[in-house]
């Protein structure tokens, strides 16, 4: 099941969406030498998650999740600790939190980038929508909740008792599984659906009777998950027990440091950061400027971290003051600038150390590029203007400040009356 449609259900806060965010957790690849990629990130789980979003699912017996900002985002909030006294957008955004850590560890991952990013950009609606019974202060305190819950009970399909069903009854359209009184809806990412029944844990499921908590249908009934843990290097590892970034499960069982340069990669599949393997199942570092560009199979002609293969020979990208142009046409400069092009010259330049831009990169970090100007972004409740943006996308500049909307009738455009 996607790691979405696991997350609107359990949202049973009335998520009902069903996004692909399927397992955040990748493996370490064999990138281009000298790229980030060139080790590969490994991440504490693999395949997809689960599907309820705290508090709800979705059809076909999978619980829901939705789409939405990101709480992680620059101004998206003030963190993972719900304030009762917040809006109803910082209520969500802040309860999202707290629900992806929760079922996120009980699936052995520790990023929840994923989860976050396929509910935040429908929060406030995904929990407040018309039928919804939640409030910010009741929101608050039912996330902490989360924290508590033990993931074997999660994966049997048991959630907060603080999940309050919505006033929808079964037969009534609807947005999220938050609207509904069974906290059910088999509505799918971006449209309309109608509630229907929820399914008891271990119970019948069909695809109009959904299966509770951390549970999925396995055709027939609601089987329970499969809770799965993060272990450290040297520890015992199998399929329900991943190791911990950077290490991996090695033949005997046990969490094992990458190889570096030089050592075999042929159990690992991969190598530690800095080095790839090859086609001889060898960790091999990338060359670095003035040395002969590598030819590697399926990537091509690579070379080290900042420099680039230019008539078969590793070269030094540019930095600061320096062309990002050759005879072959324009280079990329080296991390940390962009190449800066005013009037045709084509320089590269700190990344943020000019006002101007072409993308968000260009920038740096806390701001934005918007009409070729970089511009700050602000977050929930400071001072706003025209170079001065509100960060999240759920947030009007109004009365000179970044205040969240309440709404962002998701429910009447999916569902028109």
């Amino acid at each position: 099941m996607s790691v979405g449609v696991r997350v609107l259900g359990l949202l049973g806060l009335g998520l009902g969406l069903v996004a692909a965010c399927g397992g955040d957790g990748s493996s370490h690849g064999t990138g281009a030498a000298g790229s980030p990629a060139s080790a590969g990130s490994s991440g504490s789980g693999g395949g997809g998650g689960s599907g309820t979003v705290a508090g709800g699912s979705t059809a076909g017996g999978q619980s829901g999740a939705s789409q939405a900002g990101s709480s992680t985002q620059a101004g998206a909030g003030s963190g993972g600790t719900p304030n009762p006294a917040a809006s109803k957008l910082e209520a969500c955004l802040a309860y999202v939190k707290e629900f992806c850590a929760a079922t996120y560890k009980c699936d052995g991952r520790t990023n929840t980038g994923s989860c976050e990013r396929a509910t935040d950009p429908q929060c406030p609606d995904v929990l407040f929508s018309e039928g919804s019974t939640r409030t910010p202060a009741s929101l608050a305190a039912c996330a902490a909740t989360w924290a508590t819950l033990s993931c074997d009970d999660y994966e049997k399909g048991k959630q907060p008792t603080c999940i309050t069903p919505g006033s929808k009854a079964l037969g009534e359209s609807c947005a999220f599984p938050s609207q509904c009184s069974s906290l059910a809806c088999s509505a799918t990412s971006g449209s309309c659906g109608m509630c229907v029944a929820s399914a008891v844990a271990g119970g019948p499921c069909t695809v109009t009777s959904q299966c509770p908590g951390g549970q999925t249908c396995d055709g027939a009934n609601c089987a329970d998950g499969v809770v799965r843990s993060i272990v450290a290097l040297g520890a015992p590892c199998d399929p329900t027990h991943y190791c911990d970034d950077p290490s991996y499960c090695n033949s005997a069982g046990t969490c094992a440091v990458y190889p570096t340069a030089g050592a075999p990669c042929n159990e690992s599949g991969a190598c530690a950061t800095g080095s790839y393997c090859d086609a001889n199942l060898q960790c091999v570092a990338p060359p670095g400027a003035g040395q002969p560009c590598l030819n590697v199979a399926n990537i091509g002609m690579v070379c080290g971290g900042n420099s680039t293969c230019m008539n078969n020979l590793c070269v030094a990208l540019p930095t600061e003051g320096q062309p990002c142009f050759a005879a072959g046409g324009a280079v990329d400069c080296a991390n940390g600038f962009w190449c800066h092009d005013p009037d045709g010259t084509r320089i590269c330049k700190a990344l943020g150390s000019t006002p101007d831009c072409d993308i968000d990169y260009d920038c740096g970090p806390g701001a934005t590029c918007r009409d070729k100007l970089c511009k700050a972004l602000i977050p929930f409740h400071a001072p706003c203007d025209a170079d001065h943006l509100c960060s999240a996308t759920q947030a009007t500049c109004t009365n000179g400040k970044c205040e969240p909307v309440d709404s962002l009738g998701l429910f009447a455009t999916r569902c028109p009356k």
